[in-house]
Formats: C-alpha cells, structure tokens, sequence
C-alpha cells in the first residue's frame, strides 16, 4: 500500500528562502511529519492547509538549523510524537541549548581566528539563528538518535548525509523511490556548506554525500525548500560543477596569504553579489561557506595553511 504524500509550505522569516517545505506522510493508519519549519507557528500554518498536527506520530527531523528544527517542540507537546533525528545534530543542538552564550563566544571566537573583523563581533552574533531561546530545545524528548543508515516503519527508511550538517539524514520511501532530501539537495540553489566546531572537512563529507545518494537510484526529490522535482543525478552533477568552479575561484583568491574573511569579500555570490551587500544571517553563512572550502583546499594540499599574528591564512601551492 502506498503512502500518500503531501507538501506543506510554511513560511520562514530567511530572505534567501522565504519558506519550509514539510511532508505530511500517511499510510495504513500512521501519520508521519518531515520536519517542523521556524517555530511554534508552523501549526498554525499547517492548520490552514488542512493538517492538524495532533494527529502526528512521528516527526522526522532532517538536521538541525533552526528552519528544520525550531517548530519541533511545539509540534510535540501538542501531538505527543516520537521524533526521529541524526545523533550528530541533536549532540549539537543540545550543547547550544543548554550554553547558548557559550556557542555564540565559540562562534565569535573561530570567526576572528578566520579573519573576520572585531569591530564586526555584533554583526556576527545577530547573524547567528539560534538565540538565548534555544534554552527551551532542552524539553525536547527526541526518540530515536540516527547513527547508521537503518529503518524506521510503515515502509519509511533512511540513510547518513553528513555535508550540511554533521548529522543530515535524508529520509526515504523506497517502494515510491521517494527521498526527502532536507537541505543535502535542492533544486534551485545549492545547500550552504558551513563549518563546525573540530574543523572536519564538511565540503569533502557533503560531495560524498551526494554520490552516496545518486547511487540510491531514487525518483523523486523532496527538498527542504521548494517543490518536489526529478531528475536527481542530474541535479547532482550541478551541484558538483558549482563546487569545484567555487573551489578554483576561492583557490586562485590565495594568491597570497588570506583569510577566510578576506576571501568571502573578494570572491563573487550569488547573482553577483559582494559580502558588503549581504545581512548579518547572509554573511555568516558566506563566510562559512569560504571557510568551508578553504579547509577542503587544504586536506586535499591545493593550498597551505599557516596562522600568522593569530590569524589562519591559505595560500595557493604553485602549479
């Protein structure tokens, strides 16, 4: 018997992104719910397409960032579901919640390492999506912590796609060849790649990621944002070519010793914008990404890494 499937498209206060997309998953009695949007007004949201979120009894949560995560326990203390997370994301998530002063110092702290001005500290800090509020992710009771790919019930599976976050799951329909992808693969964009605390490679971990997923043979994507789309190997191999022409743009950037900040303002974004040009949320997340590419460059030796004046540069090899 076939589950029947239906996208839920809340709104998110994201510039970039504008809403979450959600999966209502019911079959043979059971009702299953892909991710929570922003916060607690996601049931609203869903109450007014239809779904009464009572009614769930699993929530399957994608990662952690706070667009996927933060309508969760609101979603809980209303319909008493289980809820299903990467072990990862959630080890995370609670460490934020219970020192959330503590995450924002960390952060500040590896940012100015990386070449981000002092004087911008405030700017880094309001850019940071979780606030002194992620307190309340203590009350949330998550049930099964993902550690390997396995599977859940009702014909719902899933597997590890570490790269947006440490702890990405992509959650899987098989006899459909349905994947609900979260943020490891959208459409029109490509997923921001950040950084995390003990400097793993996400870049590497995310490109084998997506073989890891094109080699699942799967129909239909539904991503975390946007609608559902086919054509999955495709998108991947779009995805790749954007991060090796990043990788080279970002590596021919070192010419001389640079941060990762000085790299993020010389480089090229999306639809031809400049750092300058971004919100505290944006430049966060392209500081992170040239960070993440920078550290990528160096596990693969295409460029050296060097602190200077406690500072951590990069410059090119030589060809």
């Amino acid at each position: 018997m076939n589950a029947a499937v239906k996208l839920h498209e809340v709104e998110i206060p994201i510039r970039a992104l504008k809403t979450a997309s959600l999966y209502e998953i019911r079959t043979d009695g059971f009702v299953g719910l892909v991710d929570s949007g922003m916060n607690d007004s996601t049931i609203e949201s869903l109450a007014s397409s239809g779904f009464d979120v009572s009614e769930v009894d699993l929530l399957m949560l994608t990662h952690l960032h706070v667009d996927h995560v933060g309508g969760s326990l609101a979603i809980q203390e209303k319909s008493g579901c289980k809820i299903a997370m990467g072990e990862q994301d959630y080890r995370i998530l609670v460490g934020i919640a219970e020192d959330p002063e503590g995450f924002k110092k960390r952060y500040v702290k590896r940012a100015i390492e990386n070449g981000f001005p002092p004087e911008l500290e405030m700017s880094i800090t309001k850019g940071l999506p979780f606030s002194s509020d992620a307190r309340r992710f203590l009350d949330l009771k998550v049930d099964m912590l993902i550690k390997e790919d396995s599977s859940l019930s009702h014909g719902i599976t899933y597997i590890t796609v570490p790269g947006h976050s440490p702890g990405s799951i992509a959650f899987l329909i098989q006899s459909q060849g349905l994947l609900f992808a979260g943020d490891h693969l959208l459409e029109r964009i490509t997923p921001n790649i950040g950084v995390y605390e003990g400097g793993v490679d996400m870049l590497g971990e995310y490109l084998k990621s997506l073989e890891k997923v094109r080699n699942k043979n799967f129909k239909t994507c539904l991503p975390g944002h946007g609608h559902p789309f086919e054509g999955i190997s495709g998108r991947i191999d779009e995805i790749e070519r954007h991060h090796s022409s990043r990788l080279r743009e970002i590596e021919n950037a070192c010419a001389e010793w640079s941060s990762a900040f000085s790299v993020a303002s010389r480089i090229t974004w999306n639809r031809g914008r400049q750092l300058s040009d971004m919100n505290e949320m944006e430049k966060n997340f392209a500081f992170g990404e040239a960070l993440s590419h920078l550290i990528h460059l160096s596990r693969t030796g295409r460029v050296t890494m060097k602190s200077i004046s406690g500072v951590l540069k990069y410059k090119r090899e030589p060809a």
